[in-house]
C-alpha cells in the first residue's frame, strides 16, 4: 500500500478521514489503578448527538473503561449502553453495543471529532474476494508509561479480503450478521499513511471496517470516500 499510486494515496486520505472518530479503549484495574488496552471504539455524529460504537466484550466487566487518544484526553465510557437488536426471528445477536456520549466542547476532548452518520453503508453484501479496510488500535502497539499509569496507542489499518462461505460454516457464523475476513500483515499503514509491519489484531475489536468508494472530483481525478460496512469483534 506504499507504492505512491493514486488509489493508494486516496485510500490513505480515507483512513485519515476516519481516524478523527476512532479511539482506543483501556481498562483501569481496580485497586492498582494500572491501565491496559482492551479494544477500540468509534464515534458517530448523528446530527447534534454523538454515538459510541464498539464490540460488547470490549466494555463488559466491573472495571472502569476509558476511551481517548491520550492519557489526558481520555474519558470514562458511559455507564449505560445498548446492544444492537436482531434483524429478525432466528437471526443471532451481534457482539455490538452503542452508547450516547456528551459532545466535547474542547477540540482535544475525545468526542469533539466524529465520523458522520452518512458514512455508514447499511446492509453491505460481503462477497468472497471483496476487499475492505479494518481500522483500530492493536494492543501490541500500545506503550505503557509512568508505572503503567498512562498509555499511548498507535492506530493501524489493515486491508482485508472477505472469506468464502466455507469459512462461515467452519466457524459457525451467520452471514446475515457476521462477516469473516483475512488480512496480509504486509498491507498495513499507520495514522500518518506510512507503511508499518502488521500487528496481531487483538485490541482492534470494536473498530470499524470500511469500503473505499472512489468518486470523481473533476479533470479525470478521483477521491476515496470511506463507507463504514462492518465492526470488528474477534480474531
Amino acid at each position: 500500500m506504499d507504492d505512491g499510486s493514486e488509489p493508494t494515496a486516496g485510500l490513505r486520505e480515507a483512513i485519515r478521514a476516519l481516524a478523527i472518530g476512532i479511539r482506543p479503549v483501556t481498562i483501569v484495574e481496580q485497586g492498582s489503578g494500572k491501565i491496559s488496552p482492551t479494544g477500540t471504539t468509534f464515534i458517530l455524529a448523528v446530527g447534534p448527538r454523538r454515538i459510541l460504537v464498539t464490540a460488547e466484550h470490549v466494555i463488559v466487566g466491573p472495571e472502569t473503561k476509558l476511551f481517548g487518544v491520550s492519557p489526558h484526553g481520555s474519558t470514562a465510557w458511559p455507564n449505560r449502553h445498548w446492544r444492537l437488536v436482531a434483524l429478525g426471528d432466528g437471526v443471532p445477536l451481534a457482539d455490538i453495543v452503542w452508547a450516547a456520549a456528551t459532545i466535547g466542547e474542547d477540540a482535544d476532548e475525545p468526542t469533539a471529532a466524529a465520523i458522520p452518520l452518512e458514512a455508514v453503508l447499511p446492509f453491505f453484501r460481503f462477497e468472497e474476494g471483496a476487499s475492505v479496510v479494518a481500522v483500530g488500535y492493536p494492543a501490541s502497539r500500545a506503550k505503557l508509561r509512568d508505572a503503567q499509569q498512562t498509555l499511548s496507542s498507535q492506530l493501524m489499518s489493515v486491508v482485508c479480503n472477505c472469506s468464502p462461505s466455507s469459512v462461515y460454516k467452519a466457524l459457525q457464523l451467520d452471514p446475515r450478521v457476521h462477516f469473516a475476513m483475512s488480512y496480509d500483515q504486509a498491507s498495513c499503514v499507520g495514522l500518518d499513511g506510512a507503511g508499518v509491519v502488521g500487528a496481531k489484531p487483538k485490541g482492534m475489536s470494536g473498530g470499524p471496517a470500511f469500503l473505499a468508494t472512489y468518486e470523481p472530483v473533476g479533470d479525470g481525478a478521483y477521491t476515496a470516500v470511506p463507507r463504514l460496512v462492518g465492526i470488528m469483534t474477534e480474531y
